[in-house]
């Protein structure tokens, strides 16, 4: 049985029992995220912090077994004195700390920035990072 509801190789959230499709990730994106990935993931380690998260993994923000509305970071991590959260088809609650990479276009920016921005501080989402690839340093 899929961890999904619906069959598909697409990525996509179902929030308000709306399904949003989401864009395939470019290869800055994969870049960023694989290097943020490793140097948070061997920090939180290192300092045995709790867990890291990728994008597979569901958020049900709401923490409700019941019900099937949830988002998807591009990291997320979980304190380890919060870990009941995590359970096998998801976190079940806010984690610690989410990470988004942006993606291009004004719906996907807008997504990031109002929206989820909105409904992960709503949710208590202590800390969030958007990181957008456009400016070389």
């Amino acid at each position: 049985m899929s961890m999904y509801p619906i069959e598909t190789d697409e990525r996509y959230e179902i929030w308000g029992g709306q399904t949003l499709m989401m864009t395939p990730s470019n290869t800055d994106h994969g870049f960023i995220k694989n290097n943020l990935s490793y140097l948070i993931t061997a920090f939180v380690k290192k300092n045995s912090l709790g867990k890291v998260y990728d994008a597979e993994v569901p958020i049900y923000l709401h923490g409700d077994l019941t019900r099937k509305d949830f988002r998807l970071a591009d990291l997320s991590f979980v304190a380890l004195d919060r870990l009941d959260i995590v359970q096998y088809k998801g976190i079940y609650g806010a984690p610690d700390f989410t990470l988004e990479i942006l993606s291009p276009g004004k719906t996907n920016v807008d997504r990031d920035r109002v929206e989820k921005y909105r409904l992960y501080e709503q949710y208590g989402v202590k800390e969030y990072w958007i990181v957008s690839p456009g400016r070389k340093v």
